[in-house]
């Protein structure tokens, strides 16, 4: 694919390729969906390495970490979880410890009234073992468990419904004994 538009450089391009193409504008929006260039980052899963520069990048300029875009008003955190369902862990983790250092509403709800943690309960496929340093990274930065979805069903409820999310109670458990 050609690269001609700062917006195709964060979804495909490299850092290089984007640092050429940037503008200085950090919160230019993408006309459809409502997308500044942090969300529009997230919304392809390859290139990982130059993703990371480039979110670094865009937070270090001062982007507005909680913009809100698509169409279910999705928040950073909620496109890296919905990016790729199967994803690399070690870039979940990378990228959710700089959202929240930058100060991501982890309890962001979208149209659905769905928190980031609740959609990782839900649409992610790796292990919840895999999952653990990112349950309890959302956890330490203030993710609430109790919230209720639009369904009226909270992060506890998704995790005793799916069988393979079971283990996350465990992690609650453990997290509620530490006093947190």
């Amino acid at each position: 694919m050609k690269i001609t538009t700062v917006f195709d450089a964060v979804q495909y391009g490299t850092f290089e390729e984007f640092k050429e193409l940037y503008n200085g504008d950090v919160n230019q929006l993408f006309t459809y969906g409502h997308l500044n260039l942090l969300l529009f980052t997230l919304t392809d899963y390859s290139r990982l390495d130059d993703k990371v520069k480039i979110i670094k990048f865009l937070l270090e300029e001062g982007i507005d970490v909680n913009c809100i875009g698509g169409r279910f008003d999705w928040n950073a955190l909620h496109l890296l979880i919905r990016i790729n369902r199967n994803p690399d862990v070690r870039f979940l983790l990378e990228v959710a410890e700089l959202l929240i250092e930058y100060g991501i509403d982890v309890n962001q709800k979208n149209k659905k009234g769905m928190t980031p943690l609740m959609e990782s309960i839900v649409y992610l496929r790796n292990s919840t073992e895999e999952l653990i340093p990112f349950y309890i990274l959302l956890l330490n930065a203030g993710a609430n468990y109790k919230l209720k979805n639009n369904n009226g069903k909270s992060s506890l409820d998704y995790a005793k419904e799916f069988s393979w999310r079971n283990a996350f109670l465990d992690i609650v458990k453990e997290y509620e004994n530490e006093g947190r």
